[in-house]
């Protein structure tokens, strides 16, 4: 896999936001992983709008692309490769961190109930609470490095 980074010009007409991304080297690209916008964070976001104004600016993302149609796709100036240590640092700048979330709140709430009334829990109810189980309740999304690391199982070259 090739890490890139890409500029993408960012136009705001009519209130809604267009992307512009390099052609046609972009389409070309066989992306596996990706993309990551730098703007996904609202902390980035004064960055981006330094660059520019609020109408016209842009930012960068980074993918994850195969090897073929590589070398045509660098030939333009706006895709950038990237080694994969400086890929991970702007990847965990953009993407943030882990972050746990609720996805059955009536199990969620259940298990809180049995815990309250001094219930017995059983593994079941425990697997609800932790993120790191694949059962429903609390689960934790996962840190850009875990996505990258199974991205780069799932295609090595």
């Amino acid at each position: 896999m090739k890490f890139l980074k890409i500029k993408v010009k960012i136009d705001n007409i009519g209130g809604k936001t267009h992307y512009s991304y390099p052609q046609p080297e972009y389409d070309m690209l066989k992306i596996v992983f990706g993309p990551l916008y730098e703007g996904g964070l609202e902390d980035n976001l004064p960055d981006i709008w330094a660059r520019g104004s609020k109408e016209h600016s842009f930012e960068y993302i980074l993918v994850g692309a195969k090897n073929e149609n590589i070398e045509q796709a660098l030939a333009n100036p706006d895709i950038e490769e990237l080694v994969e240590e400086d890929f991970r640092l702007l990847g965990n700048k953009w993407h943030g961190p882990a972050v746990e979330k609720i996805t059955d709140d009536k199990k969620v709430l259940s298990v809180v109930a049995k815990f309250v009334r001094g219930d017995k829990l059983e593994q079941e109810d425990l697997d609800v609470l932790d993120p790191n189980s694949s059962a429903k309740g609390i689960t934790k999304s996962l840190s850009f490095d875990e996505r990258l690391n199974i991205s780069k199982t799932d295609f090595p070259n």
